[in-house]
């Protein structure tokens, strides 16, 4: 699991900056997602439980 600083590389956004871990609730189911901050553009909520779908 990331942390909030961290950086990663994320697919078409590039190296973004974890700036908080949140809970969102969507169609009636919570899940913990990262909010980043790409370096080159607006900021994307990725959801922890879609990270080790991601390639």
């Amino acid at each position: 699991m990331y942390k909030i600083n961290d950086n990663i590389l994320y697919g078409s956004h590039g190296i973004c900056t974890i700036s908080d871990i949140t809970e969102q609730n969507f169609g009636g189911e919570k899940k913990k997602y990262y909010l980043l901050h790409p370096h080159n553009s607006i900021s994307v909520l990725l959801s922890l439980a879609e990270i080790g779908r991601i390639s």
